[in-house]
C-alpha cells in the first residue's frame, strides 16, 4: 500500500488546492491521499477554525472528494508526529508526504536551511527518513533547492493563487469567486469570514 499525505492552513481554500490533490490521485499511484487541514500555528495568527476550513474544503470539491480529508482540532501537529501516527495505524504501507517546493528553499533566516530544515520540528530526521513529492513553484528553480534523502517531483501545472491574496481581496470587497469557486465564496460571506 501507498498513501500520499500532505497538510496545510487552506485559510482559506482555493482551486491550487484542489487541482493538487486531484493531479496526486491522478498519478494512480496512489492507494490512497490525505489531506490534514491544520490545527492552530504559532506561524498563522488569526487562523479561522479548523473545522469551518474543512468545511470550506467539501463546498470546494462538491461531492467527488478525491481525498480522505481531516482537519486538526486545537493545536497543529507536527508532520513529524502525523506521520509516526499513520505509520503505525498502516505498518505495511509506504507512506510520502506531498509540499509544495518553496519549503525546500534555501532561508537567510534559517542560516541558509529551507523550511523544514530551519523551522519543522524534527527536520533533520524528516529528510533523513521521509520521502516527500515536491511539487514544483512557478519562479522557484528545482536545482537551487536543498532536497531531502529521498524525493520524487511531480512535475504539473497549478495555478499560482494565494489565500493570503484571496484575504485581502475579502477586505477590500473585491469578487473571489474566480478563485475558490461559488459555495466557498458563499459560504465565506454567509458566515462573516475574512473581515
Amino acid at each position: 500500500m501507498k498513501i500520499a499525505v500532505g497538510g496545510s492552513a487552506a485559510n482559506p481554500p482555493h482551486f491550487s488546492h484542489k487541482k493538487l490533490v486531484e493531479a496526486i490521485v491522478a498519478t494512480g499511484e496512489f492507494d490512497q491521499v490525505q489531506w490534514i487541514i491544520s490545527g492552530n500555528r504559532p506561524d498563522k495568527p488569526g487562523l479561522i477554525s479548523s473545522r469551518q476550513r474543512w468545511e470550506m474544503i467539501k463546498h470546494l470539491f462538491g461531492n467527488n472528494h478525491p481525498a480522505k480529508i481531516t482537519y486538526e482540532a486545537g493545536p497543529a501537529i507536527p508532520t513529524i508526529e502525523v506521520l509516526d501516527k499513520i505509520g503505525k495505524n498502516y505498518p505495511q504501507a509506504k507512506i510520502v508526504w506531498y509540499c509544495g517546493g518553496d519549503h525546500f528553499v534555501p532561508r537567510e533566516k534559517f542560516g541558509g536551511q529551507c523550511d523544514i530544515l530551519g523551522f519543522w520540528h524534527e527536520g533533520k530526521r524528516l529528510f533523513r527518513e521521509q520521502e516527500f513529492l515536491i511539487i514544483p513553484r512557478k519562479g522557484i528553480d528545482i536545482k537551487l533547492l536543498q532536497l531531502p534523502k529521498k524525493y520524487q517531483i511531480l512535475n504539473i501545472t497549478i495555478p499560482e493563487i494565494s489565500s493570503t491574496e484571496i484575504r485581502q481581496r475579502i477586505i477590500n470587497n473585491k469578487p473571489i469567486k474566480h478563485l475558490v469557486g461559488d459555495a466557498v465564496a458563499e459560504y465565506i460571506q454567509v458566515n462573516n469570514l475574512y473581515i
